[in-house]
């Protein structure tokens, strides 16, 4: 059982597709230097 965690972005997406990973989402929060916002996502390999 693995359990990765990063920011969503096309990388990990490729890395790491459906079905064989499965993708929990946070909801987005605001960079404080940027202003711009990012979501945390954790990808599994498990239920």
């Amino acid at each position: 059982m693995v359990a990765i965690s990063n920011y969503q972005c096309d990388l990990m997406e490729d890395l790491y597709p459906a079905p064989k990973w499965i993708k929990h989402v946070a909801a987005a929060k605001t960079i404080h230097s940027t202003k711009g916002t990012r979501i945390e996502t954790l990808w599994t390999n498990f239920n």
